[in-house]
């Protein structure tokens, strides 16, 4: 069942005085209790003043509210003003060129950019590792990797592509690690 964003709201809107969050999942509803976002896990200190805007954007786009929480952990440890010699910038450490319109260091804009863009890779690919890949590494190096070495494309990925997917997807157990994935 496909809903569209005002069927969404609506339904959230419903709900929301019952302490539960609906929320679509890669096109499917569903529900889960407010305090169960955090499933495999906690959000630290650090993280605790985005946590509504972590919420959103995993509703907004569907993309579990843990491997967002753990992504911006491991790409800025929640700091909105980190920045990075590759230009990469903000709690998201998201590169200004490929998010125009988005103040990379206002974590209200980064955040709901990082999980649309963790949402179109993994619509584009298929796993959250490929996903997570290519958020680091980039698509492109996503797509000749796999070209070139098939299944076992990351175990050929740099060590830094391959300890990024390897240390999320330890600590946010959605998916089996894929091979060559470093923890």
């Amino acid at each position: 069942m496909k809903w569209d964003r005002n069927t969404q709201l609506l339904a959230l809107a419903v709900v929301s005085g019952l302490g539960v969050i609906v929320y679509l999942y890669r096109n499917q509803l569903g529900v889960i209790v407010a305090d169960q976002a955090e499933k495999y896990w906690p959000l630290p200190a650090s993280g605790e003043p985005y946590r509504s805007i972590i919420q959103s954007a995993a509703t907004d786009y569907g993309v579990p509210f843990d491997l967002i929480a753990r992504d911006l952990y491991q790409e800025s440890r929640f700091n909105p003003n980190a920045h990075n010699a590759s230009g990469a910038d903000g709690i998201a450490q998201l590169i200004p060129r490929f998010y125009p319109g988005v103040n990379t260091r206002d974590p209200s804009q980064a955040i709901p950019a990082q999980a649309q863009s963790l949402a179109n890779y993994y619509d584009r690919f298929g796993t959250w590792a490929e996903a997570l890949a290519a958020y680091d590494w980039g698509p492109g190096n996503v797509d000749n990797a796999q070209n070139l070495y098939g299944d076992n494309w990351l175990a050929n990925a740099p060590t830094e592509a391959r300890k990024y997917v390897g240390q999320i997807l330890t600590d946010v157990q959605i998916e089996p690690l894929p091979v060559g994935a470093l923890t």
